[in-house]
């Protein structure tokens, strides 16, 4: 292997930088709709028998995320409390491990040093990965994403260099990826592919990699129920090739920015140039994307971009490893290599800056209002509380999932003449007056917009 750099520091210290310049306000986001839900999981917690059900009982998605939901919400909410920094602060942590670990498989998918930590930095910079950075509800994304690449570096080490410790390290982390995402069941296809492409071996017992993955398919196939209609329902259908389409294309770029067709062009003729001059490493990261894209492709009414969080790992392989041997070419291809980037990055940061933005701004409206709340709360015991001046925005932040009830409200009303929010949070005026008159009520007044 060609070496840009010495020493394996540069995998997690170059990427993680680029990491934190570009999320920087990560740490300050605060908590926000599906986060409320997975923040109330303490209240539900009454002995053993009840911590097996909150642990193990599937949501109504047919989800039972033992590790990256369940568990990673009880420990953190139990110990921090809403206070969110702690919460980001391990998403961020977790996130630069895993981007250290692409840059190590990257480097051995292309052969360089270089390329590798230059794939992770493209997967940092990916707007795909906005929504997990900014959200602790998505950190199943970025768990399963560290798992993953844990346990295919487990295998590349042992493929190198065998030892017992490579292969129990990659069962471990194998095993524990199902506790964070369902996509951990095609890891066995992304192993065997690496075993024969990259490491150019054979290995009999990767099919014993199968055995769990067999396993859990079936329980979330016949055991666990799924939704029959609605957002999650599973259908196969003719909205598969323009479900793959939209995928492929946020890849490469936000919907509506040009600039992600030259990019797919582009990826597209460094793929076609490697497979016309033999060299058949490319086929993992293309594969590595279609294997872990399948399990989404047939849910078309809930296409999220940031369900690529695992898939374009591939694609950030195969920028790093095109980048690296433009450069190495010089003259023509490195101009186009720069060019490129630079359109990259023209389309990903803007968007990023844009949602990361949001969320801040957003969250940082709903801890100003929960916290308002909260003071009522602890002065007027058993209180009912009635929010003024909610819109549509500081509603759809969190008021469907129920925040008030962590700190014992569950009468929870908007203002009378409110447009906007569900049944149960409308109240008359005349009732509004009753309560309010009794001391039954506190209005609590909600923050503005940022300018």
């Amino acid at each position: 292997m060609k070496r840009g750099f010495s020493g394996v520091s540069e995998y997690f210290l170059i990427p993680g930088l680029v990491c934190l310049a570009i999320f920087w306000r990560a740490p300050f986001v605060w908590f926000r709709t599906d986060d409320f839900a997975w923040l109330g999981l303490p209240l539900e917690v009454h002995g053993f028998r009840s911590l097996m059900r909150v642990l193990f009982l599937p949501e109504a998605q047919g989800t039972v995320r033992v590790l990256s939901e369940r568990v990673f919400f009880l420990v953190f909410s139990w110990i921090f409390g809403m206070h969110a920094a702690p919460f980001r602060w391990l998403g961020l942590v977790t996130w630069i491990a895993a981007l250290g670990l692409a840059a190590a498989v990257g480097s051995r998918i292309a052969g360089s040093r270089v390329a590798g930590i230059a794939a992770a930095i493209a997967w940092a910079a990916s707007f795909t990965v906005a929504v997990p950075m900014m959200w602790s509800a998505a950190y199943n994304q970025v768990l399963c994403a560290f798992l993953l690449l844990a346990a295919l570096y487990a295998r590349a080490r042992w493929l190198e260099a065998g030892g017992t410790r490579w292969r129990v390290l990659e069962w471990v982390a194998y095993l524990a990826a199902f506790g964070a995402i369902e996509v951990a069941i095609m890891y066995p296809i992304a192993a065997m592919l690496y075993t024969h492409l990259i490491a150019k071996r054979t290995d009999r017992a990767a099919w014993a990699l199968m055995i769990p993955a067999a396993a859990f398919g079936a329980v979330q196939a016949f055991v666990i129920p799924h939704p029959a209609d609605g957002a999650y329902r599973i259908a196969v259908d003719g909205r598969l090739p323009s479900t793959l389409m939209t995928y492929v294309l946020n890849a490469f770029g936000p919907g509506g920015y040009p600039g992600r067709w030259i990019l797919a062009a582009a990826f597209a003729v460094f793929v076609i140039w490697k497979i016309l001059d033999r060299d058949w490493r490319v086929l993992f990261p293309v594969a590595w994307f279609a294997v872990f894209l399948a399990p989404v492709l047939p849910l078309p009414d809930h296409i999220l971009s940031y369900l690529l969080t695992i898939p374009v790992i591939g694609m950030a392989w195969l920028a790093g490893w095109a980048a690296d041997a433009a450069f190495r070419r010089g003259g023509f291809a490195r101009i186009a290599a720069i060019a490129l980037t630079a359109v990259f990055l023209a389309g990903s940061l803007p968007q990023i800056n844009t949602e990361t933005a949001d969320w801040l701004r957003r969250t940082s409206r709903m801890r100003l209002l929960f916290r308002s709340a909260q003071r009522e709360a602890a002065m007027h015991p058993g209180a009912a509380l009635i929010f003024k001046s909610v819109d549509k925005e500081l509603y759809e932040s969190g008021f469907e999932d129920e925040p008030f009830r962590l700190f014992g409200v569950t009468r929870v009303y908007l203002a009378p003449g409110s447009r906007i929010g569900s049944a149960k949070f409308q109240i008359s005026r005349e009732e509004a007056a009753r309560l309010i008159a009794s001391g039954e009520a506190r209005i609590v007044e909600a923050p503005g917009p940022a300018p």
